[in-house]
C-alpha cells in the first residue's frame, strides 16, 4: 500500500504522528499474536488528511478561523460559545464542501476493494476516528470525533470518511483541545475502516475492560462492563451495563476471580465468557508492557459475536495513569461528613465516580437545548440528566457535579467527570425524587455507590502527605464492614484486613438466620416477606438466599484484598439486635443485658442457634473452595471458657471448615481470655484484641451507658491485660493484633502498642492516613513539613 493507506498488520504502531492513536494501537493488537483477536481493517494515514487539506487550500482559512476560536473561548464574553460554535461549523464545511484529493480518493477505493477480496462482497465496515491526540493516558478524546457504522460500498466508506474529518473541528472538540493547550497544528486526523462484528445488534455482546479499577487505580482488578448490542449504547449511557470487578491474582491461581458483579438477569452470560474477556484484557496488558517497556494499565473496547463465539478486540488505550503508594510521597485527600450533621434524607443511589463531595443546586435538563438555554444557571450547579454525549462537553466546563439517570462506569459522562475531576453518580436509574432547583450533595465518599443526599452537608476535608514504605504499613490492617468500599480500601497501604464483621453483612440481608430451620414459627406476613424475596432473587430457598447473600458481601472484600489475609469474624449480633431483623421476635428473647447474654461462641453452640453458624461457615468453606479466596481467615468471637473454645472448635470442624483450611483466630475480649490464653491457644492459631469490651469487662462499665464517661483503654489495668496478652501469644509464637476503637481514638496508644510488640493494629479505613502522618512525623522530623495534617477545618461541601 502506498503513504495513504495501511492494512493493521503493515501499521508502525510506534508511528502515532503517521496513524493517529486508534490506529497505532490497532497496528500492535493486529500485530500481537493468537492471544487477542482483531477485526480486519485498515488505516487511512494523517498524510492522507494532511494531502486533502492542502490540495483544496483549506490550511490557511482553518488555521485563521481556529486562531479566531482560540480568542473568543479565552475571553468568553457574553455569548462566546453560540460564536465558537458557529466558527465550528464553518470550519466543518469548509471539509464538507472539498473534494477528496485525487490520489487519497484512489488509495480509499483500492483499500476497501481489497478488504472486500479478503472478506466478501459490500462487507460492512465501520469508519472511526484516529486523531493525532486521541487515545492517550491523559486525553481519551471520549466520543468527541465521530464513528459511522455499517458501511456498506465504497460510496458510503468515502462519505463516511468526509464525515469523520470534518468531526475534527465540531465545537466539543475545539473545546477539548483547546482546554488542553493545543495549538492547530496538533490537530490531525487518520481513520481507521474496520469489518463491522455482528450484523445485527441482537448478535452482539458489547463491552469496555480496564486493567485497573477505574476510579481507584487499584492494578490488582480487572474491571468489565457489558451491554447487549452495540457499543455505543454502552458508552452513550442508554443503557446501564452489567459489570464485573475481578482479582488478577485469583484469577491466575485457576479460579474465576470474581469479587463482586452488577448483573441485571441472572444467566445472561457464562462464567466463561467472563474468563475469556479477563484472559483477553491481561494478554493485552502483558503484550503491552513487553512491547513498550513500561507497565502500564489499558482500557479496552470489545465485542463478541454470538453466532460465530468470537471475541475481538476492536480498540485499547493507555487506561488513567496510575503510581505506587509505596515509597513515594502521597498527597491525600480525605472527605468526611461532619459528626455534627443533622439526619438527612437519602433520595437516591448510583455509581460514583470520583470520591469526593460536593454540594450545590440542582439543574435537572432532558436535552442539550434545555441545557444550553440554562446556562447563566450552571455555575456552581450540579446538572441531572437522563444521558450526556460529547456535545454536552462544551457546556461542563463550569458546573460543581454531575447525575445521569443511565449509564455505567464507561459511559460518557462518567469518563468526562474522570477527565475533569468532577464528581459524578450515574445510572440512579430514577431521577423522580430529585426536584428541580432544590440544593442537594453527591456524595462520591462512600465506595462504589454514590449517594444523593437532600440538603447541604457540612464536611471535613483533610490532606495529608505520607511517604509509604514496608516498614511503615506492615504492621497495618482495616477494620471493614461494607463491601462497596473494598476495592478503595484495598489502595490502601495496609497488610490486609485484620477484622471484618460479618454480622454487618447480615445486617444488610435482613433476616434472622433461624427462619431457614423452622419457617413454622413466623408469622404470615413474615413468610409472604420471605417468600417475595427469594422469588424476585430468583433462589431456590430462604437457605440458598442467605449463604449467597452473605458469600457476596464477603467475597467482595476478600476478592478485593487477595492475596492479604482478610479476618473475618463470625456473627456476633446481640439478641437485641437480632430481634430487629425479620422474624427475629419469633426467636430472640427479651435480655436485660445483652451485652452479657447469648452472644458469640455461646450462641454458635446452643442448640436453638447453632444454625446460624452453620450457615456462615458454609458460606465461608464455599468461598475458600470453590472460589479459591485462600487469604480468608476465620476469627470467633467472645469466648467466655476454654470449653466454649473447645466446643466450637469441634463444631467449625464438623462443618468442614477446618484450621488446615483456614487458620482460626479467637477475639481476646475478656479477662479470662488473657488469664488463660495459654489454654486457649491449643483451639486457635491467633488472636486479636477486642478493647471495646475488654475495657468494659476489666472495668465494670457498660460501654453503650450515656452516663458513665473517662473510662477507655488507657486504664493501667487494661493496659496491664494487653500488655499480658501480648507477651503470651508471643512466647506461643502466635501473632495477636488489635482491632479496638483505641489506636484511632488516642494516637499515642497505637505507639505504645507498637512498643510491646503487636503484631498488627487495625484501624478505619479514614484513620490510616492520619495516623501513617503521625508515626512519620516522630521518626523522621526533617518530613515533618510534608506528613502533617495540613487542612481540615470544616466548611461546607
Amino acid at each position: 500500500m502506498n503513504q495513504y493507506i495501511r492494512f493493521f498488520d503493515q501499521v508502525d504502531w510506534i508511528d502515532r504522528a503517521q496513524f493517529g492513536g486508534k490506529g497505532a494501537y490497532l497496528g500492535f493488537l493486529a500485530q500481537c499474536g493468537k492471544d487477542v483477536e482483531v477485526p480486519t481493517g485498515f488505516v487511512i494515514t494523517l498524510d492522507a488528511y494532511r494531502q486533502c487539506i492542502m490540495s483544496a487550500g483549506l490550511y490557511d482559512q482553518l488555521a485563521t478561523l481556529h486562531k479566531n476560536f482560540t480568542l473568543l473561548y479565552t475571553q468568553k464574553t457574553t455569548g462566546y460559545l453560540q460564536a465558537c460554535g458557529e466558527i465550528a461549523d464553518l470550519m466543518q464545511a469548509l471539509i464538507e464542501a472539498a473534494p477528496i484529493d485525487e490520489d487519497v480518493a484512489e488509495a480509499l477505493r483500492s483499500a476497501y476493494q481489497s478488504l472486500e477480496s479478503r472478506l466478501r462482497k459490500h462487507v460492512s465496515v465501520a469508519v472511526r476516528s484516529s486523531a493525532l491526540l486521541e487515545d492517550m493516558c491523559d486525553a481519551s478524546c471520549a466520543g468527541q470525533h465521530a464513528s459511522v457504522l455499517g458501511c456498506r460500498g465504497y460510496e458510503a466508506v468515502f462519505a463516511a470518511y468526509k464525515n469523520v474529518l470534518a468531526s475534527l473541528f465540531s465545537l466539543r472538540a475545539l473545546v477539548y483541545y483547546h482546554e488542553r493547550g493545543s495549538s492547530f497544528d496538533d490537530f490531525g486526523m487518520a481513520c481507521c475502516v474496520q469489518q463491522m462484528v455482528g450484523q445485527v445488534a441482537d448478535d452482539v455482546i458489547s463491552g469496555v475492560s480496564f486493567t485497573l479499577h477505574p476510579e481507584t487505580n487499584n492494578r490488582d482488578c480487572v474491571y468489565i462492563s457489558a451491554v447487549h448490542g452495540f457499543g455505543d449504547a454502552l458508552v452513550g449511557g442508554e443503557q446501564t451495563p452489567d459489570s464485573w470487578h475481578i482479582n488478577k491474582y485469583l484469577w491466575r491461581t485457576g479460579f474465576c476471580g470474581i469479587a463482586d458483579s452488577f448483573v441485571h438477569q441472572k444467566q445472561r452470560y457464562s462464567q466463561d465468557f467472563v474468563h475469556r474477556c479477563v484472559a483477553q484484557a491481561l494478554a493485552i496488558e502483558d503484550v503491552y508492557a513487553r512491547t513498550f517497556e513500561k507497565s502500564e494499565a489499558v482500557d479496552i473496547e470489545w465485542v463478541y459475536e454470538k453466532s460465530t463465539d468470537r471475541l475481538y478486540c476492536v480498540q485499547v488505550r493507555p487506561a488513567q495513569a496510575w503510581s505506587s503508594t509505596k515509597g513515594v510521597i502521597n498527597s491525600v485527600r480525605v472527605y468526611k461528613k461532619s459528626k455534627e450533621n443533622k439526619v438527612y434524607e437519602k433520595i437516591v443511589t448510583g455509581h460514583a465516580i470520583g470520591q469526593s463531595i460536593v454540594s450545590g443546586r440542582l439543574v435537572k435538563v432532558t436535552t442539550l437545548s434545555e441545557l444550553i438555554a440554562r446556562q447563566n444557571d450552571l455555575a456552581g450547579a450540579i446538572v441531572c440528566a437522563p444521558l450526556t454525549n460529547p456535545d454536552w462537553t462544551p457546556y461542563l466546563g463550569c458546573i460543581a457535579g454531575l447525575i445521569t439517570v443511565h449509564g455505567g462506569r464507561t459511559c460518557h459522562a462518567a469518563i468526562v467527570a474522570r477527565e475533569r475531576s468532577l464528581p459524578a453518580v450515574v445510572g440512579i436509574l430514577d431521577d423522580t425524587l430529585l426536584t428541580n432547583g432544590e440544593i442537594i450533595t453527591l456524595d462520591c465518599s462512600t465506595g462504589e455507590r454514590g449517594v444523593i443526599w437532600r440538603g447541604k452537608l457540612a464536611i471535613f476535608v483533610e490532606e495529608y502527605q505520607v511517604a509509604c514504605n514496608e516498614t511503615d504499613t506492615r504492621q497495618l490492617m482495616l477494620i471493614m464492614s461494607d463491601p462497596d468500599k473494598a476495592w478503595a480500601a484495598a489502595t490502601l497501604p495496609v497488610s490486609g484486613v485484620g477484622l471484618v464483621r460479618m454480622e454487618f453483612i447480615a445486617s444488610h440481608i435482613g433476616v434472622h438466620p433461624s427462619c431457614v430451620y423452622h419457617p413454622e414459627k413466623l408469622s404470615e406476613e413474615d413468610v409472604n416477606t420471605l417468600e417475595d424475596r427469594v422469588t424476585v432473587g430468583g433462589y431456590s430457598s430462604v437457605r440458598e438466599m442467605y449463604i449467597q447473600q452473605l458469600k457476596d458481601g464477603l467475597r467482595s472484600i476478600a476478592g478485593a484484598f487477595y492475596p492479604r489475609p482478610v479476618i473475618i469474624r463470625l456473627g456476633d449480633f446481640k439478641s437485641n439486635e437480632y430481634r430487629l431483623l425479620l422474624g427475629g421476635a419469633s426467636f430472640e428473647a427479651f435480655e436485660e443485658n445483652p451485652m452479657l447474654g447469648l452472644r458469640g461462641a455461646a450462641r454458635y453452640v446452643h442448640q436453638q442457634f447453632t444454625g446460624a453458624c452453620a450457615l456462615e461457615a458454609q458460606a465461608l468453606k464455599d468461598l475458600i473452595v470453590q472460589e479459591g479466596l485462600s487469604n480468608i481467615r476465620v476469627m470467633v468471637p467472645f469466648v467466655r471458657t476454654v470449653d466454649e473454645a473447645r466446643a466450637v472448635a469441634m463444631l467449625l470442624d464438623s462443618y468442614g471448615l477446618t484450621r488446615d483450611l483456614a487458620e482460626r483466630y479467637m477475639m481476646v475480649e475478656i479477662p479470662s481470655n488473657v488469664i488463660l490464653l495459654e489454654e486457649f491457644a491449643h483451639y486457635f492459631d491467633g488472636f486479636s484484641i477486642g478493647s471495646n469490651d475488654l475495657t468494659q469487662l476489666t472495668l465494670g462499665v457498660d460501654r453503650d451507658s450515656g452516663v458513665l464517661s473517662g473510662y477507655d483503654e488507657r486504664n493501667d489495668a487494661v493496659k496491664w491485660l494487653i500488655q499480658t496478652a501480648i507477651q503470651k501469644a508471643q512466647k506461643l509464637s502466635k501473632p495477636i493484633g488489635i482491632c479496638g476503637q483505641a489506636p484511632t481514638d488516642f494516637p499515642e496508644y497505637g505507639e505504645w502498642l507498637i512498643q510491646q510488640g503487636i503484631s498488627t493494629i487495625s484501624m478505619q479505613q479514614d484513620a490510616i492516613w492520619p495516623f501513617l502522618a503521625r508515626v512519620q512525623k516522630q521518626q523522621e522530623p526533617e518530613l515533618m513539613g510534608s506528613c502533617t495534617h495540613v487542612a481540615g477545618q470544616e466548611k461546607r461541601a
